[in-house]
């Protein structure tokens, strides 16, 4: 698309003969150009169309993903309360260090 509006405008602006038939001739190299180009885009999209379409086949199908095993109830909740209990402790880390960080920073203030 480019390089058809490039030629459209060069074409317009020429006006000897000599200058016309190059213009007709680059025009016909460039549209040649721009065909080839054209199906050299279209395979490489076939192309990866195909191997899109190979490695979905190979994927496990829905019911085998194991996000979708159905858990008991008390699974569930076993599970949700290690979950909390981890985060709960990774939380007062978290308060702990954010404490120790800022007396760091008020002892060197103080002594500034």
């Amino acid at each position: 698309a480019v390089a058809e509006q490039f030629l459209n405008s060069e074409a317009s602006s020429s006006s000897s003969l000599q200058q016309s038939l190059f213009t007709v001739h680059h025009k016909q190299n460039v549209q040649e150009l721009c065909t080839l180009y054209n199906n050299v885009v279209e395979q490489t999209r076939a192309k990866e169309v195909k191997a899109m379409k190979a490695a979905a086949s190979m994927e496990p199908f829905p019911e085998d993903a194991w996000w979708k095993m159905h858990m008991t109830k008390e699974q569930d909740q076993e599970e949700a309360k290690k979950l909390l209990d981890k985060f709960e402790g990774l939380y007062e880390k978290l308060c702990d260090e954010i404490d120790v960080r800022s007396q760091r920073r008020d002892a060197a203030r103080n002594h500034i």
